[in-house]
């Protein structure tokens, strides 16, 4: 994902669903592959299907779509959750002191806990490398402000290929 990982940031504009589809089918092209089986996790599973509806990418055999993020919030969340992303994103702010605190020992081990995991020390050592990285966490932040899943849920019918949804506590 744009502006994720170590990757150079982006601005918060690049952080829709149809650019980082764009880009990601940039990649795929760079890489002259092709791949038989697109597999998402979260926001890799809309990505995934926005690369197959635009036909950005050749034909695969499936996707496959890991605790996918494919549906918009509903009800009160449908407009409190990008509201409030939208705000955390906007000063850059919120992304310096989650990155700051992030950094702190256990911090990012206590999160990560929290979920169920039980990461290796070297694991646990680059997840917090990771959540420390301001750039990493504004284009988080700018994602979630930015992405609109309602437009994708109105052509997921358009969709003809096998697309397994794989869901997990």
């Amino acid at each position: 994902l744009p502006g994720h990982g170590f990757s150079e940031p982006v601005s918060s504009d690049q952080m829709t669903l149809d650019v980082i589809a764009s880009r990601a089918a940039e990649l795929i092209e760079a890489l002259e592959v092709t791949p038989e089986v697109l597999i998402g996790h979260s926001a890799g599973a809309s990505i995934a299907a926005q690369l197959v509806l635009d036909r950005r990418i050749a034909r695969p055999r499936g996707i496959i779509a890991i605790n996918g993020a494919l549906l918009p919030f509903s009800g009160a969340a449908a407009w409190l959750y990008p509201a409030a992303a939208w705000l955390l994103s906007a000063s850059g702010i919120p992304a310096r002191l989650f990155a700051r605190r992030a950094a702190e020992e256990g911090t990012t081990e206590r999160v990560i806990a929290s979920t169920g995991s039980r990461p290796s020390p070297q694991v646990s050592k680059f997840y917090r490398r990771l959540f420390s990285s301001e750039t990493h966490v504004q284009a988080a932040l700018d994602m979630m402000s930015r992405w609109d899943l309602a437009h994708l849920v109105g052509r997921m019918s358009q969709l003809d290929l096998p697309f397994h949804l794989i869901a997990c506590s």
